[in-house]
């Protein structure tokens, strides 16, 4: 018998091993697997030898310390990082508002520059400003009127003597007015109760609008530019008015007066222009003015105050109280 060449035998053999593979039942995952993470082991070094201290060759190991890997840190957020410099950041954006809002811009409270209030129901005269109040007369039944910085009635039960004085004055913790037809200043007490303690005498004169300050009065003529500077003192018989000076005025008669500091302030008649005057040693110089004749109308001036920041000016026939801010009014220099 003729054996087949080896090629032959050799393609029968592969065969015959194919077909057994074939018969295998294999269960494999049809998802391939991620391959196992490979552990890693610890690094080691061999212990180092270190010369004997006795200076013989024995050696002893020196102990070392297995060294390992730390995890790296997990990353934050983006805005901790720099947390710090994010928040001083902000502070001083917030910082730079608040100084623009207090110096650059006008603030929402701050009060317009002007504002008129009408005020119904009665007539009144003279301003004076009292502990931290405004305060007039009604000319109906003599009780005092007070107004808070909005121009809104405040409940009162005082009243005066005179229940239509030409001016009114707040001086030595009293209030002094004139009479519109007795060439005479009173000085009264406000109270339920309370009427006149005394009335001087002013002979030649007409006063009308007064401002007080400190121990001085100032009296503005009805008839003529002129204006009368008082002393208020005491005597035997209680309190006294000292004529001082008489100072005469360009233009036309004073509707207003008010003293502070040094200043006389003089509100003419006619030009509606308030001036301010320094007296010093007996004489008096102008210092500065404003006109108000563009909010001021013809109607006839009856008080005149400055208080709480504010220049107040009453007027009759329409009756309204005009307040004006300090801040707001544009002084003219009356210098050369």
């Amino acid at each position: 018998m003729i054996k087949p060449p080896l090629s032959a035998r050799l393609d029968q053999l592969l065969k015959r091993y194919q077909d057994k593979v074939s018969q295998v039942q294999l269960d494999l995952p049809l998802v391939p697997q991620a391959p196992a993470p490979r552990r890693q082991e610890p690094l080691h070094f061999e212990a180092a030898r270190s010369p004997s201290l006795l200076g013989t060759d024995d050696a002893r190991p020196v102990p070392q310390a297995p060294l390992t890997r730390s995890p790296a840190p997990a990353p934050g957020p983006v805005w901790s990082r720099g947390r710090w410099a994010w928040l001083a950041g902000l502070l001083l954006a917030a910082a730079a508002a608040i100084v623009w809002l207090w110096r650059g811009h006008p603030s929402l409270d701050e009060a317009p520059a002007y504002r008129a209030f009408p005020i119904t129901g009665s007539a009144l005269h003279g301003l004076a400003w009292r502990d931290g109040r405004l305060a007039s007369v009604d000319s109906a039944n003599g009780n005092l009127v007070l107004f808070d910085a909005e121009a809104r009635r405040l409940r009162s039960t005082e009243r005066l003597a005179d229940p239509a004085p030409a001016g009114l004055a707040w001086v030595d913790k009293s209030f002094w007015s004139t009479g519109q037809e007795h060439n005479a200043i009173f000085r009264q007490k406000a109270g339920p109760e309370r009427g006149r303690q005394r009335i001087y005498a002013t002979p030649n004169r007409s006063p009308a609008a007064l401002a007080g300050d400190d121990d001085n009065l100032w009296a503005a003529d009805a008839r003529v530019p002129v204006v009368y500077r008082y002393l208020v003192g005491l005597s035997l018989i209680g309190a006294s008015l000292s004529p001082l000076n008489q100072y005469d005025l360009p233009g036309a008669p004073a509707a207003g007066l008010h003293a502070a500091d040094g200043l006389l302030w003089v509100l003419d008649s006619h030009s509606r222009r308030l001036t301010r005057y320094a007296y010093e040693a007996g004489t008096l110089s102008a210092k500065d003015s404003v006109d108000l004749s563009a909010r001021i109308p013809a109607a006839a001036v009856s008080g005149l105050e400055v208080g709480g920041g504010f220049l107040w000016v009453l007027t009759t026939k329409p009756a309204v109280l005009h307040r004006f801010s300090l801040r707001g009014l544009s002084w003219q220099s009356a210098g050369p």
